[in-house]
């Protein structure tokens, strides 16, 4: 009964608007690629963000006769500079000033804030890697002190958090290596502690976030690692490495160390780490983009802020408040493999976004017979049209009893004909909530592709019974409720045929026909003829079409690229990014591909875990990712190119029927678990979401009228950019 009442219950998500927004630039020196990626040294006061020291390159003079790599690529120190000099952001009225000169130059160091004073430690010096010494900065009289050397060792950085109350807590990234211990200064007298926290647990420790009554970790479980170890990892280059990391409570009186259960990932080059009260703040770098999200952790909220389309690594990341982080400095990562550049060098930004709401609401459900799990393993057949959604056919499996003296073994036994196709047609009215029976289809039909022209459907890439060719049409009449046959195509095509359709003209390709040669054949509908087909210059790969009155958006991809890429050895997993280009095909033929602008279809290159369907001008997109049960919902304007990422549903159903709306309202019927083989692709799902088998659902997503007002004003600012981005 309370698995019935969560799944009639509506899931509630949240969503945000972002924005990107340039501030003063930042006035020091500091190039993080000075130091293999190392962000500013920054730490946020009263409003104020101040930063301290850097390090950045000098002009050198390369001796050709040198034998000494460190010299050839300008690894010696002496090819460096180290500053003392320290700035201060005012973030009220976004300007830089000169605040203070470092106790000696540093390259990079830690900081914790205490009230009005930035603690630091862990700092490299101008000419080594690492020190003992430990200093502080009071904000407020403008004044530093040179503390003790720090009194212990520790392996690889020095991690640290502060409770509020005159304590503060230090351990090493690498210490449970051996046996992790937190060390404890007391910021009243700046004096350490004699009883550290022998932690119960080895872990390797990414941050560390002071509780009131425990120490929050982001860690990973080194012995569970050492348990599980299968050998050694090969990696073949060309994938994002990530690493699973888990949070952890650790008591401040005993070192009781318990995991919370809760795993995300984080990608290598994404440090540092922001924070706030109970948020961390993480950039996962990707190829060609950064994805910034928040992790609350304590309730595992974790909330999608963007994706910006840059792969600047180890940027400075000082959280304001909970919605609001300025983003500094970073660096493009080595330029080996490299194919692209970012249209920005270095982040002078802060990223704003704004929550909204978006529900996934029970409707009446499906009274058709259609399964996905059929052998043909298809979505339910249907389309909306003013206000309707028609769905047509059908597919379903039947029980069958096996002969055990059947000698034929047949392996394949479930794709014989054991399966029923119907002729049924029912139609959802969206006003009503209600569904109803609506004709009969001209044959049994097990799926089909349509399209909607005024009221009429018209059907291609037919799977009837008993079969008809590949090159016949059918048309049904929403107004008359009567069927009619066109003449069958007069070409060839290649893969499945493609459509779309504008001022009374339906654009008619091949998704593979590039492997030959690309040519749009274009019927006219008013006299029913056809019109000289369309050459294009260039081979593509198609997967959907979208008519404008002068071009045809594609998403696909360059054959010539697609063969380039095949004749690499390909390492990829399934679950790696499955990325394409939006293409615009000229009614002249010419084609031209969106140059740095990546569309996402899913984790997988099969077709299935994918689907692509126009409104207006917009490409909604619906991509699987098995891995992670998850299904990413962005829709993509064709003419502004402007990414709106509408949710990510907890789900990775397949071969679901998506009906979207204009206003944002889209609607999913069927589909099932993704099996190959006989075995399910998807991993286990998350007890805490509520199970669904199958989609009876409505998806509603509401902007605020804020946003819009934001959006407006900002639109004819220099500096600034419209993200629409998820808050999941």
């Amino acid at each position: 009964m309370l698995l019935k009442r969560l799944l009639l219950a509506p899931i509630l998500t949240s969503l945000c608007a972002a924005e990107l927004v340039s501030i003063a630039n930042y006035t020091g020196k500091h190039d993080s690629n000075c130091m293999f990626q190392q962000s500013i040294t920054g730490a946020v006061v009263n409003d104020k963000l101040y930063t301290f020291g850097g390090c950045f390159k000098m002009a050198y003079v390369v001796d050709p006769n040198s034998d000494s790599p460190r010299e050839r690529y300008g690894l010696d120190e002496n090819r460096q500079n180290t500053t003392d000099l320290s700035q201060v952001y005012d973030i009220v009225k976004d300007e830089w000033s000169f605040e203070t000169k470092t106790p000696i130059p540093i390259k990079h160091a830690q900081t914790e804030v205490a009230g009005n004073m930035i603690y630091f430690f862990n700092v490299k010096p101008e000419k080594r890697f690492s020190s003992m010494n430990m200093y502080k900065y009071d904000t407020a009289l403008k004044l530093w002190t040179t503390l003790p050397d720090i009194p212990f060792l520790w392996d690889g950085n020095l991690m640290s958090c502060y409770d509020g109350h005159g304590k503060m807590y230090f351990a090493g990234s690498y210490d449970g290596q051996k046996r992790n211990i937190v060390q404890v200064l007391d910021t009243t007298n700046d004096q350490w502690s004699r009883s550290p926290i022998f932690m119960d647990k080895r872990l390797e420790i990414k941050k560390m976030i002071c509780n009131q009554d425990h120490i929050k970790f982001i860690a990973k479980d080194l012995k569970r690692i050492e348990d599980q170890d299968t050998g050694t990892t090969v990696w073949y280059g060309g994938e994002i490495m990530s690493d699973a990391l888990e949070l952890f409570s650790t008591s401040y009186t005993d070192g009781t160390t318990v995991s919370d259960n809760y795993t995300f990932s984080l990608n290598h080059g994404s440090e540092p780490i922001g924070h706030f009260d109970n948020w961390i703040f993480v950039g996962n770098v990707g190829k060609t983009e950064t994805t910034f999200y928040r992790l609350n952790t304590m309730t595992h909220e974790n909330v999608t802020m963007a994706t910006l389309p840059y792969d600047l690594a180890a940027p400075l990341i000082a959280p304001v408040n909970e919605r609001e982080i300025l983003i500094l400095g970073g660096s493009e990562p080595f330029p080996f493999g490299r194919t692209h550049r970012n249209d920005i060098k270095k982040y002078n930004h802060k990223l704003i976004y704004t929550p909204l709401f978006a529900e996934l609401v029970p409707v009446s459900p499906y009274i058709g017979k259609h399964k996905a799990n059929c052998p043909q393993q298809s979505k339910i057949t249907g389309t909306l049209v003013n206000g309707k959604i028609y769905t047509f056919g059908g597919c379903y499996a039947l029980a069958y009893i096996v002969d055990p003296d059947d000698e034929s073994d047949n392996t394949f036994r479930r794709y014989d004909e054991h399966q029923n196709v119907t002729e049924s047609s029912h139609v959802y009215d969206i006003a009503s909530d209600t569904w109803s029976f609506e004709t009969n289809t001209p044959r049994p039909l097990a799926y089909a592709s349509t399209i909607v022209v005024n009221k009429d459907i018209y059907f291609y890439n037919i799977g009837a019974k008993p079969r008809t060719t590949e090159l016949h049409l059918w048309k049904y009449s929403t107004d008359t409720k009567t069927w009619s046959e066109p003449a069958q195509l007069p070409f060839l095509y290649h893969g499945n045929l493609l459509t779309c359709h504008k001022n009374d003209k339906m654009y008619f390709m091949g998704s593979g026909d590039g492997f030959q040669r690309n040519i749009v054949r274009v019927q006219n509908l008013l006299n029913n003829q056809w019109e000289d087909p369309i050459y294009l210059d260039k081979r593509i790969n198609a997967k959907k079409l979208l008519c404008h009155d002068k071009h045809i958006s594609v998403i696909g991809e360059s054959l010539d690229k697609m063969e380039d890429d095949m004749k690499i050895f390909d390492f990829q997993q399934r679950d790696s990014v499955y990325n394409q280009n939006l293409i615009n095909v000229y009614h002249n033929g010419s084609v031209q591909i969106a140059d740095n602008f990546n569309v996402t279809l899913g984790h997988n290159r099969n077709g299935r875990r994918a689907q692509v369907l126009p409104v207006k001008e917009w490409f909604y997109i619906f991509g699987l990712n098995g891995s992670s049960n998850a299904t990413e919902i962005i829709k993509i304007n064709t003419l502004t190119l402007e990414t709106v990422h509408l949710d990510t549903l907890p789900y990775a159903l397949t071969n679901v029927l998506i009906v979207p709306t204009e206003n944002d309202e889209i609607y999913l019927f069927g589909g099932g678990k993704e099996k190959i083989f006989g075995r399910i692709t998807q991993v286990e799902q998350d007890p805490s979401v509520p199970k669904i088998k199958t989609y009876n659902h409505k998806f509603i997503v509401s902007p605020p009228a804020v946003v819009e007002e934001i959006a407006d004003e900002s639109s004819e600012q220099d500096g600034h950019f419209k993200l629409q981005v998820p808050y999941n």
